[in-house]
């Protein structure tokens, strides 16, 4: 009898160790949890050095290598919480993107900053309500855009860089365009550093409106162009040189006026930037009392624009 009631006893220590793992097998079939880190296509941020505590991004599943069903996910908010360009879902873990076929491939698009005007699991649609006017708040149209990332169940995390998506670089890229003005002056050209740097500055010429297009990145300007628009606070002075960086929507056709008066003087110049999205254009400008000196310069991050010399008496 005793060896009976052991017997029972390994019987059931048997069923039940199948049991535990027929539970671990049904987990493993179960949806598995994406996770998401991305990359930006440049050093630095125009507004700011790489991601930023709270920097949020809508994602968006662009197809899916199942013939049937699949992962299938509409403008999904993912936030940086630690700034390091790991992102998860502003409603947790069980609220975001979940792999639901084993054998599926997904391809993933993204968009940043997230429209907060917009709701999740509807398509993404146009952003047109933010002007470029008060370049202090450039985080709020620093626009960038993001696809080709892919990922699946057994290898869930989708990686919006440039080493894990074959030739595909998934990197984040700016939509918008930008200008820099590097303003100066010297001893033989009649007025002193002090006399630039409290000098105001405008340019005509710009289009502030436009839209971005969420679903596949494009930036465009729409409106009409503004006059005598006033950039001197966006200026910054170091060792006696103005840096004025500006992030605008592309547009064509823009020829641009720039205004600088000192002492009750004002001199002008010319720019024609080509305004192409995701580029940059640098002008060095030169104060002096016979007049402006504009000339290109070098860019470091985005696409280089370059610019034209010009010669202002």
């Amino acid at each position: 009898m005793r060896q009976k009631y052991i017997a029972i006893s390994l019987l059931a220590c048997v069923l039940t160790a199948c049991s535990h793992n027929d539970e671990n097998i049904v987990v493993n079939d179960g949806p598995v949890v994406a996770q998401i880190t991305a990359g930006i296509n440049l050093p630095t941020r125009a507004s700011g050095t790489t991601w930023d505590a709270g920097d949020a991004i809508g994602v968006s599943t662009v197809s899916t290598t199942a013939t049937t069903g699949g992962t299938h996910y509409l403008n999904m908010k993912y936030v940086t919480t630690a700034a390091d360009g790991n992102f998860t879902h502003f409603g947790g873990e069980a609220s975001g993107i979940f792999f639901q076929d084993a054998s599926e491939t997904v391809t993933f698009s993204a968009y940043y900053p997230f429209d907060e005007d917009s709701q999740e699991r509807t398509t993404a649609g146009t952003i047109n309500d933010v002007t470029t006017s008060d370049q202090s708040a450039q985080k709020n149209f620093d626009f960038m855009f993001a696809t080709g990332a892919t990922a699946s169940k057994n290898s869930p995390t989708v990686k919006f860089n440039n080493t894990d998506n074959g030739t595909t670089d998934a990197r984040f890229k700016h939509m918008m365009t930008r200008l820099v003005l590097n303003i100066t002056t010297d001893t033989g050209a009649g007025f002193t550093a002090d006399q630039v740097a409290s000098g105001t500055y405008t340019l005509s010429g710009i289009k502030h409106s436009g839209t971005f297009n969420t679903e596949d990145g494009t930036a465009e300007a729409t409106g009409n162009a503004t006059d005598n628009w006033e950039i001197t606070d966006y200026i910054t002075y170091t060792n006696n040189i103005g840096t004025c960086s500006l992030i605008l929507y592309p547009q064509t056709g823009a020829s641009l006026t720039f205004s600088a008066t000192i002492d009750g003087q004002t001199y002008t110049g010319t720019l024609t930037p080509a305004f192409a999205a995701s580029t940059s254009y640098s002008y060095d400008i030169s104060i002096q009392k016979t007049g402006l000196v504009i000339s290109s310069g070098t860019i470091q991050d985005w696409t280089n624009g370059g610019g034209d010399k010009i010669e202002i008496n």
